[in-house]
């Protein structure tokens, strides 16, 4: 299976809902793919970037997201996100 897993995180939100997918995305790998999206993250992270799934970074939130989605073609789509609506 391919998933994707859409998360933020930086000094305002929070790192919760990287640290929360990640885990997550630690998990789901055993069953696929697993490619995570998000905005460019903050250079100091408590943990190494590396630990992230293929990443790919977006500038803008729900256009960027779509365009990415459409050429995945992921049969699982996981959004931890407050302002997207996809």
């Amino acid at each position: 299976m391919r998933f994707v897993i859409r998360a933020d995180g930086d000094q305002e939100i929070g790192l919760g809902h990287i640290t929360r997918c990640l885990a997550l995305a630690d998990e789901l790998k055993k069953y696929g793919d697993v490619q995570f999206i998000s905005r460019p993250l903050p250079i100091r992270l408590p943990f190494k970037v590396n630990t992230l799934p293929k990443n790919i970074t977006v500038e803008e939130d729900v256009k960027s997201t779509r365009n990415i989605l459409k050429k995945l073609h992921p049969e699982v789509v996981i959004v931890d996100h407050h302002n997207i609506d996809l």
